[in-house]
């Protein structure tokens, strides 16, 4: 990620927060960075092969480019133990990502006849984004967070493996109470139960006894626009899809469960790993999902009203009606199915190594409907 600060290969001090003395509240100053005095920009270069055409009398064209591109001295803030450090985490240097990808666009002008016209433009793309050298590989990054989910990484980055890996435990049922295992901890009943899958005869909260569920970049993306126009009226569609992305549902994570406590969970998410038996919150692999969709991003209606063409009047009055998100096709549970490049845990400070997040502070999309009127002189 690029820093949006200044001095970051320095130790700094600032604001940290307000303490209570001799009756009254002091501000009070703290380590906000520690010393990288080896840190350096990010470097990129890049190969793009391009081809551009031009068929049946111009009404067919299109753009075919392939790219790679390599992305050295990546930038990351990473955690750092304190002390030594004074600060929790320092910005590095930590190895080199490729991503290489297609994309392809196409506009055909498919009829043109009379008072009738239709005219269609596909945009495609995909993309493979890979670490091919990361300093302390693998790392296991993005926390589940509070409440009662501290310390709980999300994202494995590793040396040679796709960017995007979501790393959890595997869920394979509910502890009961008739369990040997619950009977010898009774604090386990109502927990998820995890697959143990380094073999050593029991689960640990251990990242051996994880594994990648998930990923959370598409294969590819799609773009489709129609504009149509019949004597004075028109029509615009523009569809737009991702296809084989994952994400994890946070909400479930936390409140796919009847436990009232640890996350005051009163309002129960009801998505499709819901067990009445299940009283504790733990994300596991059954909160990531395949979060593919299509949807109709805007469609809009209009109308050119006949109008005189003197010096006076309107040259252009055109009545429309416009709807945004009219609906979306995507078999995804959660609030929202877009990609999630980026995790917004901290939005001042979004991880581009930890995509695929669905954090509780995304809102739901809103469908807008507006009525316009376009004049001109």
């Amino acid at each position: 990620a690029q820093p949006d600060q200044n001095l970051l290969s320095i130790r700094r001090f600032g604001p940290t927060g307000n303490f209570f003395f001799n009756g009254g509240f002091v501000p009070s100053f703290g380590p906000i960075s520690n010393p990288n005095p080896d840190l350096k920009w990010e470097t990129k270069k890049e190969v793009d092969i391009g081809l551009d055409f031009a068929m049946l009398n111009g009404r067919l064209q299109g753009t075919i480019d392939w790219y790679r591109r390599v992305t050295s001295d990546l930038l990351f803030n990473i955690a750092v133990p304190v002390p030594p450090n004074l600060f929790g985490n320092t910005w590095s240097n930590v190895g080199k990502m490729t991503n290489t990808g297609v994309e392809i666009t196409l506009d055909y002008e498919v009829i043109n006849s009379g008072n009738f016209t239709y005219k269609t433009a596909v945009n495609y793309s995909t993309f493979q984004t890979e670490i091919k050298r990361l300093d302390n590989s693998p790392l296991f990054i993005a926390n589940m967070g509070s409440p009662g989910q501290n310390d709980t990484r999300l994202v494995r980055v590793a040396d040679g493996e796709p960017l995007g890996q979501l790393f959890l435990p595997v869920k394979i049922g509910v502890w009961s109470a008739s369990d040997a295992e619950a009977i010898a901890d009774p604090s386990l009943v109502g927990s998820p139960r995890f697959e143990d899958l380094d073999g050593d005869g029991s689960y640990c909260q251990c990242n051996d006894d994880k594994r990648v569920v998930g990923n959370g970049l598409p294969d590819y993306t799609i773009g489709w626009a129609n504009n149509f126009t019949m004597g004075n009226f028109d029509l615009n569609l523009f569809f737009r899809g991702a296809f084989g992305h994952d994400l994890l549902n946070s909400y479930r994570g936390f409140y796919e469960n009847f436990e009232g406590t640890t996350v005051a969970n009163y309002n129960i998410v009801k998505g499709s790993g819901l067990e009445t038996a299940l009283t504790k919150a733990e994300v596991n692999s059954s909160h990531v999902e395949t979060a593919s969709f299509f949807k109709l991003d805007n469609a809009t209606i209009g109308y050119n009203l006949p109008v005189s063409d003197n010096k006076n009047g309107f040259r252009k009055l055109r009545v429309y009606f416009s709807v945004q998100n009219p609906f979306v096709i995507t078999g995804y549970d959660g609030i929202d199915p877009e990609v999630r490049y980026e995790d917004l845990d901290d939005p001042d400070n979004p991880n581009a190594l930890a995509p695929g997040i669905e954090r509780r502070n995304t809102y739901f999309t809103t469908r807008t409907y507006t009525l316009g009127i376009n004049v001109g002189f």
